[in-house]
């Protein structure tokens, strides 16, 4: 067995749904789309994104001998179903358990050292969205699955539930062939997003996207007229209608199965949520990064969309 194999054997068996490989070089067509959506503000505050643009454009900036990237996919898919209660918030699925972060570095880890004990001399640095990689480009260049027109990473076996993680490396393995985009004529995505964030095929305008403003921004709402269809923490609503997600497995990793009362709270049990109860109850979980006073603003913006019919007193 050839060494890009023997890596993608000890992926898999360490759990990971897919495993790809990629040369490191970031083509010229992504960097300039890359500036342009910095040009048009579609990252909004995100502005540690902008300043991390050399090293996303230039991973040789990361690890110096960077000769491959291993891109890795792990299906977080859990068969269990939001309330359409207007008394309840929904919450993405993607943190319905335990902080993805945490699995993927353990597991990448895991397989670092994998690595290195079959090339002692290698060098590596793994990534779970934690750092400046371009993890969607190099998902799609490995063959992991193709950017749909929502720009979530699509697969063909399990939708775009998946969460990706790379390691850049010193090992020169063989690329895999990139994936071919799937979504042909289907607009459903853009069709069904309630705030027109998806500006165009491809082209997601955070300032107008729910799971933008329900979990990175930090301040009060400008616009009150935008409908977040009750999501107080991230939004699942282009994923929901993509036909692609017709074909999701349930996951194997426990520990995304969802946590008592994580799929759609109370608004009322938010707004009366202090801050130790907050931090017991979203312990490892993705939640805790809009903090306590974020989730109670996206309660009471909710609520005050609902009140206009029926009053939901918060």
């Amino acid at each position: 067995m050839n060494l890009t194999n023997q890596i993608k054997s000890k992926a898999v068996e360490i759990g990971f749904t897919k495993v790809g490989i990629s040369n490191p070089k970031i083509d010229r067509e992504e960097i300039n789309n890359l500036t342009e959506w910095f040009n048009r503000k579609f990252n909004a505050t995100m502005n540690w994104m902008k300043n991390s643009i050399e090293k996303k454009i230039s991973p040789e900036k990361i690890l110096p001998e960077v000769q491959s990237v291993i891109c890795v996919a792990l299906n977080y898919y859990t068969d269990n179903q939001y309330s359409n209660s207007i008394e309840n918030g929904k919450i993405s699925r993607y943190a319905w358990g335990d902080d993805y972060h945490l699995i993927m570095e353990k597991m990448l880890t895991q397989l670092k050292r994998e690595i290195e004990l079959i090339e002692p001399n290698s060098k590596n640095k793994i990534y779970a969205d934690t750092g400046p990689v371009m993890e969607k480009y190099f998902a799609e260049k490995s063959g992991i699955g193709w950017r749909g027109k929502h720009t979530n990473v699509i697969s063909k076996e399990f939708g775009s539930w998946i969460f990706l993680g790379e390691i850049l490396t010193s090992l020169k393995l063989n690329n895999d062939t990139p994936m071919e985009d799937f979504c042909g004529t289907c607009n459903s995505c853009i069709e069904a997003c309630p705030t027109n964030a998806i500006v165009e095929p491809y082209l997601v305008d955070s300032n107008k996207c729910i799971s933008y403003l329900t979990i990175e921004h930090k301040n009060e709402f400008q616009n009150t007229k935008l409908d977040f269809k009750n999501w107080i923490y991230g939004c699942d609503i282009c994923q929901d209608v993509c036909p692609w997600n017709s074909f999701q497995q349930q996951s194997n990793v426990k520990e995304f199965l969802p946590r008592e009362d994580n799929i759609s709270p109370s608004l009322i049990n938010i707004s009366k949520m202090d801050k130790e109860e907050f931090r017991k109850k979203y312990y490892k979980s993705p939640i805790k990064r809009t903090k306590l006073e974020g989730l109670k603003r996206n309660a009471q913006y909710i609520a005050n969309q609902q009140s206009q019919k029926e009053k939901i007193e918060i």
